[in-house]
């Protein structure tokens, strides 16, 4: 087990009052099959005779090591807030080291510094404006060099909207939007799956959105990428399919986070009617990466019944009941 990573040692003591004198030999070998049914080691410290009975003093240590948890090493994007920051603290308890992602330092740190606390997990905060060229590689790089390998579960959870015509949101911010909701889950998806397939192994879960089924009008460029998302991780789930490596998209509706805050698209009838919250949509994440589902994950009965019903509107008018809603939520 590496350094940084703590062992929860309890040991307890066990008496027994059941053995007479002419039971120590079977007491000993009790205790060594009790080894090898329960894989836990009990040791005999003492046996002492008090009248026609003998007691028998065991040690019991139960090692509750970090290398039992579920992956080594957990990569999450986007885990300052929302959806990234529950997710976090869902697979707290299955890792044993996990790096968190943001730009806001501070909220990342106080976060790790929980997590550790909490779940004894050893809790890395990487500090990373995903809207920078070059700076998903450097991410995955730096997770290697503070984790000491490459992650078996990635979670892509980073992105970023913003809400009116496309012809008057800036040129700039739309861009950045492209590196941050694009670029930076394609680089990491790619550089971890390289790994995963040379191991055999890993669980790649990228968010997308509901709004991936279908085009947005005033949310044009930020429905475009969760299409780019939803897309591109189906098309790598059948590449992977024969190399361990299980992929998995999370498709929400609408989520109750600071996401539609900074999006300019907090209101709305559809957003206050049938949001979920944060929570719920990541333990439903979670439940599906450790069942080792793999393929679409559409939280909610609410937008699995749109999903369903919106096979049976043309693209015309889905396109035009789309721009309604979203004229009224700006």
């Amino acid at each position: 087990t590496p350094k940084n990573i703590p062992i929860l040692k309890i040991s307890f003591w066990v008496v027994s009052l059941r053995q007479s004198p002419t039971e120590t030999e079977t007491a000993k070998q009790s205790i060594a099959r009790a080894q090898a049914i329960r894989k836990t080691p009990i040791k005999l410290i003492s046996c002492e005779i008090h009248g026609k009975k003998l007691i028998c003093k065991y040690r019991h240590n139960i090692e509750n090591r970090l290398s039992m948890k579920r992956y080594r090493i957990v990569l999450l994007t986007g885990a300052s807030s929302g959806i990234g920051k529950e997710i976090a603290y869902a697979l707290a308890s299955q890792a044993e080291r996990i790096v968190l992602v943001a730009r806001r330092s501070e909220k990342i740190e106080e976060i790790a510094r929980d997590l550790s606390l909490r779940f004894g997990v050893s809790a890395f905060a990487l500090s990373a404006d995903l809207s920078i060229p070059g700076e998903a590689s450097r991410v995955f790089e730096k997770t290697v060099e503070l984790a000491g390998d490459a992650p078996d579960l990635l979670v892509n959870d980073a992105g970023v909207g913003f809400q009116g015509k496309a012809s008057e949101i800036p040129v700039d911010a739309e861009c950045k939007m492209l590196r941050i909701n694009v670029e930076s889950l394609m680089v990491l998806s790619k550089l971890a799956l390289r790994a995963m397939e040379k191991k055999r192994r890993g669980v790649i879960l990228n968010v997308s959105s509901m709004a991936g089924f279908q085009p947005g009008p005033y949310m044009a460029a930020y429905y475009a990428t969760k299409a780019f998302a939803l897309s591109y991780s189906e098309a790598l789930a059948e590449e992977a399919r024969n190399s361990h490596v299980r992929l998995l998209v999370l498709c929400p509706g609408f989520v109750d986070t600071e996401f539609h805050l900074h999006a300019g698209s907090q209101k709305g009838f559809f957003r206050c009617l049938f949001r979920s919250s944060a929570q719920s949509v990541a333990w439903e994440a979670v439940r599906a990466v450790l069942g080792g589902k793999s393929g679409i994950i559409v939280p909610g009965k609410f937008n699995k019944c749109l999903l369903f019903a919106e096979r049976f509107l043309s693209r015309r008018l889905l396109v035009k009941a789309m721009a309604c809603i979203l004229r009224r939520g700006k």
